[in-house]
């Protein structure tokens, strides 16, 4: 299997890093990427999942989440650390939004 790397972002916290995996997730599901949609947009309101994958990350831990379009075409939405130490968690996913904790 081939792989295909369709962003990528250096981030200096989990929290920035999950971000920016949030966005690219839901412009995928505003592109007319047959059969993606549902399950993207089903992930990206599971509050508890995302705050999952900012333990996760934080912990120095890889988080990856897959989904599948009609085709059978994989996509792996994925945050890992690089390079060391990892940022603590610093953002919260609220509702429909991240906030900063204070």
């Amino acid at each position: 299997m081939s792989m295909i790397v369709l962003g990528e972002c250096r981030a200096n916290s989990s929290g920035s890093a999950l971000r920016w995996l949030h966005d690219r997730a839901a412009r995928l599901t505003r592109r007319s990427v047959a059969g993606l949609g549902q399950p993207v947009r089903a992930w990206l309101r599971d509050a508890g999942e995302l705050e999952r994958a900012l333990a996760l990350v934080a912990a120095g831990k890889s988080y990856v989440s897959t989904a599948v379009d009609t085709w059978g075409m994989r996509y792996a939405f994925t945050a890992e650390p690089v390079g060391g130490a990892v940022e603590p968690l610093v953002y919260r996913w609220e509702g429909a939004e991240w906030r900063r904790r204070t």
